[in-house]
C-alpha cells in the first residue's frame, strides 16, 4: 500500500484476505423459514458461530469488516506469530468498500505489509459491452483501463496521494466470456502487475484463456460468445 517491498521481506504471504470491505449488496435474505430470516441480524457469539458460518451470505454481520482496532489486533497477532515478516493481500475491489487510508494505517501500526487490489466490476464491463456505438465502447474501455493503471502506478481513487495498488483482480475466469479478462490483461500488459485469477475447477479452456492474455490479446469487449453470461 505505502511503497515497494523487497521480495525477501515479504515473509509469510496470506494471498486472499479481506480487511476493509462492505459486501452488503450481496446479502442473501433467506425467506424459506422465519428462523433463517432471523439470522440476518444475528450477532457473532460463541453459541451462534456454527449457524453463522453455515449461512455466511445470509448474515449481515458477515458482510462488513470489523472495526479497525479489531483488525489491528489481528494483524499484530500475525506479526508476532511470524516474527514480524508477514504480507497480507487484501483482494477487496474499489466497489466492495476498499479503504486504502485504513489499510495504510493498519500496515504502519502493525508492521504487516498490506497489498491492495485494483479492478473493476462485472457490471461495469457488461454496461460497456452493450453499448451500440463502437467508438464510445472503446473510449469507455480505455477510461476503465487508465483508471486501473493509475491506481497501480500513481495513487488509488479515494486514497491519499501515493497509496497504490499492487495487484489486479479479482478475475473469476469463465472461458465462455472473456470480456473482463480482455480488460484486465490490458492493464497487466501496461504495468506488469500480477493478475489474480479464481478458478474453482481448472480446465484446459482456462489455461487457453490465460495464454491468450499473456500473448497480448486485443479482443473486443463486445457481447459474449454463445453460452456466455
Amino acid at each position: 500500500v505505502v511503497g515497494a517491498v523487497d521480495g525477501e521481506e515479504l515473509g509469510t504471504v496470506l494471498p486472499f484476505e479481506r480487511l476493509c470491505f462492505d459486501l452488503s449488496s450481496h446479502l442473501q435474505i433467506a425467506h424459506d423459514s422465519l428462523e433463517r430470516a432471523a439470522m440476518r441480524d444475528a450477532s457473532i457469539e460463541l453459541h451462534t458461530l456454527t449457524e453463522l458460518r453455515r449461512e455466511a451470505m445470509s448474515v449481515a454481520v458477515n458482510m462488513k469488516s470489523p472495526a479497525a482496532e479489531v483488525l489491528l489486533d489481528e494483524l499484530k497477532l500475525l506479526s508476532r506469530r511470524h516474527t514480524g515478516r508477514v504480507t497480507v493481500v487484501d483482494v477487496t475491489l474499489p466497489h466492495e468498500g476498499r479503504d486504502g487510508k485504513v489499510l495504510a494505517k493498519l500496515s504502519a501500526r502493525s508492521g504487516v505489509h498490506v497489498v491492495m487490489c485494483t479492478g473493476c466490476s462485472a457490471r461495469e464491463v457488461a454496461a460497456i459491452a452493450h453499448m451500440d456505438d463502437h467508438e464510445q465502447r472503446e473510449a469507455q474501455v480505455e477510461a476503465l483501463v487508465s483508471r486501473m493503471v493509475c491506481e497501480l502506478t500513481t495513487s488509488c481513487v479515494g486514497c491519499p496521494p501515493g497509496l497504490r495498488a499492487g495487484l489486479i483482480g479479482r478475475l473469476a475466469l469463465d472461458p465462455r466470456d472473456t470480456r473482463l479478462l480482455t480488460i484486465l490483461s490490458m492493464v497487466h500488459k501496461r504495468t506488469g502487475a500480477p493478475l489474480m485469477c479464481c478458478i474453482q475447477e481448472p480446465k484446459v479452456q482456462h489455461y487457453e484463456c490465460l495464454e491468450s492474455a499473456q500473448g497480448g490479446t486485443n479482443g473486443a469487449v463486445g457481447t459474449p460468445k454463445s453460452g456466455g453470461r
